[in-house]
């Protein structure tokens, strides 16, 4: 059975959770249960005893949550009910134990279900909200010897407790404020203690806690053999290209090999102190590419950045207006002519996705002969391109590769209009304006390691309704356009 509404907490303590935890916590809500056997009468009693110990070490002066916090969880281990959680929640707030507050407050809505009334879910729903303002993620790496290592042994410490459980992804939460972080393994020295102060928020930071062997180290002599340009890795901190010899602790470990053209090969080995071992990882050229092991993921890691270049042909159809030079309907001209492109972007830590700020600069040229006259009309559209782009790649030496992205194309346009007449000559006809624009283009990339080739097709539909002349009037009908062509490009990884 559950306790009565108003005992949750007494009146004396009652203000403090109500503004601790926006109301909900000062109410119990499991409503009196039927008793279900013959011994639910004994725990029920010995559930409340710890209940009242609870309430008479949370309304104590000095108040003593921590025993509050262990009568309450006594109390909900004996027999369980939505109303002890609140209380739980209460205690862990005020020991600013924020992350196990956030946590007892779900498990409140959770196993309260239809019994919690409107108003009481929606304050919970409140307090969660603010709570979560108040929680860090951290992530504690082991470091060895300065370099990162997986050592199962290990445990991390927060504020002298073991740091609480860790989350799918490796991080574990803390409440904001300041906190002291070491780890201790069998066999090693304390890691020398970090203090970190925290902001809540969702502040994720990550910490490397380094671990020394206690007495001397054992040192052995590791030689690595690898393809030219192939990146060797030990124990996994990258070491140098094209072959690596040095000193290492006696011992296993595992070296890592990363070709330019994407393979990789991995050997553990053991040394023995005061000897030398020879690892040879060499590639032989009929070995295919393991899938799981390519280049690509390499590059989102030690190379997110990458900078392309390349050159365009393009063609569009643009409907020239009466101030062009046209007839009163306007006529379509196709335009050809080549641009330049350069973008910089960043690959995502989902490897096959890149963000990329895209900029191109040409010209568009066209000739041609207006009904009845005399010499030929030849027009020029000098055009800029800024935008961000998202682009997806697949992995592989070889891949394919598409983006889409929206921005800004500006254009001016120069009309030579041939005057009638014996006197020739002709009339210069200007005008330019800013509009927008949606581009996209697809294609094929080869990779070199950090240096790839690309061809790709590219498509983009743009305004013209503002290239107008210095009187206001427009140059170009029928928004929007389209443009077509293909690019070549070189792209490096750094």
């Amino acid at each position: 059975m559950g306790y009565p509404r108003a005992a949750t907490l007494r009146p004396r303590r009652l203000a403090h959770a109500l503004l601790s935890l926006t109301a909900v916590l000062a109410v119990a809500v499991a409503a009196p249960r039927p008793a279900r056997a013959e011994g639910d009468g004994a725990r029920a009693a010995a559930s409340r005893a710890h209940f009242d110990s609870g309430v008479a070490l949370y309304d104590a002066n000095p108040p003593d949550y921590a025993g509050a916090l262990a009568e309450f969880k006594a109390a909900y281990r004996i027999k369980p009910s939505a109303g002890l959680k609140q209380n739980i929640a209460l205690c862990y707030k005020a020991l600013r134990r924020y992350p196990e507050a956030l946590d007892a407050l779900r498990e409140l809505l959770d196993e309260g279900g239809a019994s919690l009334t409107p108003e009481v879910r929606r304050a919970a729903e409140r307090a969660i909200v603010d709570l979560s303002r108040l929680v860090a993620r951290v992530r504690a790496r082991v470091v060895v010897r300065g370099k990162v290592a997986e050592v199962p042994q290990a445990i991390v410490l927060v504020d002298g407790e073991v740091a609480p459980a860790r989350e799918a992804d490796g991080a574990f939460r803390l409440g904001s404020g300041t906190h002291v972080i070491t780890a201790r393994a069998p066999g090693f020295k304390d890691a020398i203690p970090q203090t970190l102060e925290l902001a809540g928020g969702g502040e994720e930071r990550v910490v490397d806690l380094e671990l020394w062997p206690e007495g001397p180290i054992a040192v052995a002599l590791l030689v690595v053999r690898v393809d030219p340009g192939a990146e060797v890795w030990v124990d996994g901190a990258f070491v140098g290209r094209g072959g690596w010899s040095g000193p290492v602790p006696a011992g296993e470990h595992v070296v890592k090999v990363l070709t330019a053209d994407g393979q990789a090969l991995s050997e553990v080995t053991s040394v023995a102190a005061g000897a030398k071992a020879e690892v040879t990882l060499v590639v032989p050229t009929t070995a295919p590419a393991p899938a799981d092991l390519v280049r690509t993921p390499a590059l989102a890691r030690d190379y997110p950045w990458y900078v392309r270049g390349g050159a365009t042909l393009t063609r569009e159809s643009l409907r020239l207006a009466e101030p062009a030079g046209e007839a009163s309907e306007g006529r379509s001209r196709a335009f050809v002519g080549p641009s330049f492109v350069l973008a910089v972007g960043r690959r995502l830590p989902i490897d096959l996705f890149a963000v990329e700020v895209y900029g191109e600069i040409g010209t568009l040229y066209a000739e041609y002969t207006n009904d009845g006259a005399a010499a030929a009309t030849r027009a020029r559209v000098d055009r800029w391109v800024v935008a961000p782009v998202l682009r997806a790649s697949s992995r592989g030496r070889l891949r394919g590769f598409a983006g889409v992205g929206a921005g800004l194309v500006g254009q001016s346009i120069g009309v030579s209009v041939p005057r009638g007449g014996a006197a020739g000559g002709a009339d210069v006809r200007e005008a330019s304006g800013i509009s927008g624009l949606a581009l996209a283009d697809l294609g094929l990339a080869y990779g070199f390691g950090r240096v790839s080739v690309e061809l790709a097709g590219l498509g983009e539909i743009h305004g013209v309704g503002a290239v107008r002349d210095g009187r206001g009037e427009r140059f170009l009908l029928a928004s929007p356009a389209v443009r077509l062509g293909g690019r070549a490009g070189v792209a490096f990884a750094f």
